[in-house]
C-alpha cells in the first residue's frame, strides 16, 4: 500500500515508524495549534441546516467523519470510485439508528438465557382477519439488501408473497421496506382486517413514534398513510423463529431490477415452512 508518509527519498511504503517519524518531525506540539482554533471556533453551521435537534449534533458530526474517512479508505486501498449515496445522507440514517437503538434499550444488557423460544411458531390470525408478516435482509459484507413478506388468511391459505431487491441500504431501512411493500400488496387485494408481524422491534416502535410525530423520514411517512387508510391494522413483534416465511422471502433471489414481485402462488422451495 503506498501512503504519502515519511521520507520520499525511501520506499514510500507505510508502517509505524514511518508514521512516527513524520509526526515527531512535522508538529512539535502535542496539538496543533489550528486544532485549538477549531475547537474555540463557535461558527458552524447549527444543526438545523442538517434536519437535526442540537443534542445530535455530536453523533452527526462523528457519523459524517467516519462516513468521509470510509469512502476515503475505499477509494485508496478498493479503488471503488463511484460514490453509492450522499455522506449527509449516510449520517442522518447513523443518527436516527443510534437514536433508535437508544430508545429501544439496544445498548442494555439482556439476560437472553430467561427467553424461552422453544416451539415458537407461525399462529394463524381470528376469524376474518389476515396476517402479513414481513422481513428485510442486509448482506454485511456488501451492503446489499433485500425484503420480503408474505399474507395468510385465517385459515393459513397462501394470499400473497412479496419480494423486492433494495440494492445498498441499513438492515433497519430494510425492515420499513419490508412493512411497506407487504402494506401496499395487501391493500391492493382489498384486505380489510390485518395483522402485521415482524421481527425488527425498532422498526415497529419507530412507525409507533412516528404516527405522534411530523419528525419522520420519506418511507415511515409513506408507511403511516398506508396505515391511516380506511382498513384495520394491527402491528406486532413476532421472534424471528415465527418469521421464518417473511425470512425466506426476503433473502429469495428476486433479481436486481428493484421492481417489487409479488406471488399469487408460493415457490417451491418455501412450501415446506408453510
Amino acid at each position: 500500500m503506498i501512503f504519502q508518509f515519511g521520507d520520499p527519498n525511501r520506499n514510500r511504503q507505510f508502517t509505524v515508524r514511518t508514521a512516527y517519524e513524520f509526526k515527531t518531525s512535522h508538529v512539535t506540539d502535542s496539538v496543533h495549534p489550528i486544532w485549538r482554533v477549531i475547537a474555540a471556533f463557535r461558527g458552524w453551521p447549527k444543526p438545523g441546516y442538517f434536519g437535526h435537534v442540537e443534542s445530535d449534533w455530536d453523533i452527526l458530526f462523528a457519523a459524517l467523519v467516519w462516513s468521509i474517512w470510509l469512502r476515503r479508505n475505499k477509494l485508496i486501498f478498493e479503488s471503488a470510485s463511484a460514490v453509492c449515496e450522499p455522506v449527509l445522507l449516510v449520517g442522518n440514517r447513523i443518527v436516527e439508528e443510534f437514536r433508535t437503538a437508544v430508545t429501544a434499550g439496544r445498548l442494555t444488557v439482556r439476560n437472553n438465557a430467561a427467553v424461552n423460544r422453544a416451539g415458537v411458531r407461525w399462529e394463524a390470525p381470528p376469524f376474518q382477519w389476515c396476517k402479513l408478516n414481513v422481513d428485510g435482509a442486509c448482506d454485511p459484507t456488501t451492503g446489499r439488501a433485500s425484503c420480503g413478506g408474505a399474507i395468510r388468511s385465517d385459515s393459513g391459505q397462501w394470499l400473497m408473497g412479496v419480494s423486492r431487491h433494495l440494492g445498498l441500504c441499513s438492515s433497519l431501512e430494510a425492515e420499513l421496506w419490508g412493512i411497506f411493500e407487504g402494506l401496499m400488496c395487501a391493500w391492493s387485494i382489498r384486505i380489510a382486517n390485518l395483522i402485521l408481524e415482524s421481527d425488527c422491534k425498532e422498526a415497529l416502535q419507530m412507525i409507533d413514534r412516528a404516527r405522534h410525530s411530523t419528525r419522520r423520514s420519506a418511507l415511515v411517512e409513506h408507511i403511516i398513510r398506508l396505515l391511516n387508510r380506511d382498513w384495520v391494522v394491527c402491528l406486532e413483534f413476532v421472534p424471528r423463529e415465527g418469521n421464518v416465511v417473511a425470512d425466506y422471502m426476503a433473502k429469495r433471489d428476486c433479481g436486481d431490477d428493484f421492481i417489487c414481485h409479488r406471488l399469487v402462488s408460493p415457490p417451491d422451495g418455501i412450501r415446506s415452512l408453510l
